[in-house]
């Protein structure tokens, strides 16, 4: 029986087949997951952050939470970024902002040109998600920043 870290690593890989220059979207549902019922899709591209479309986005599950982490791992990784960070909407709004800072450093100048407030920025390293979601991530490819 495969875990469901492993299920993700496989269905990511299987999914990562999209060009980079298209908008990002990835479907629980289209993965196979049977265990909720998810869409991302990223609505707008700016160079240093995406806004992503999450229908249900506050009524998600633990598992959809992890789910999610993997899919916007996912996208930096597509999009060629060391570190994100996840800025959660209000409820009734389902638009998560996923920002791309350059380290790890909270007053990496991109938060203040998204205008992201200090409790918001908590910066997660690609490579550990990716290692946690079996993301493959490629050291040597270089990759630009769009």
């Amino acid at each position: 029986m495969r875990t469901f870290i492993g299920l993700l690593a496989s269905l990511f890989t299987a999914f990562a087949n999209a060009a980079a220059d298209d908008l990002y979207r990835v479907s629980s549902n289209e993965m196979g997951i049977s265990q909720f019922d998810f869409t991302v899709t990223e609505v707008e591209r700016k160079p240093k952050a995406s806004v992503l479309e999450i229908p249900g986005f506050h009524d998600r599950s633990a598992p959809a939470s992890r789910w999610m982490m993997c899919a916007y791992t996912d996208l930096a990784v597509k999009r060629g970024f060391s570190y994100w960070a996840s800025v959660y909407p209000k409820l009734g709004n389902n638009q998560v902002i996923l920002v791309f800072p350059s380290s790890e450093r909270s007053d990496d100048p991109v938060f203040e040109t998204m205008n992201v407030a200090e409790d918001d920025r908590h910066i997660s390293a690609v490579a550990v998600f990716a290692r946690f979601c079996g993301i493959k991530v490629n050291p040597s490819a270089k990759k630009p920043n769009k």
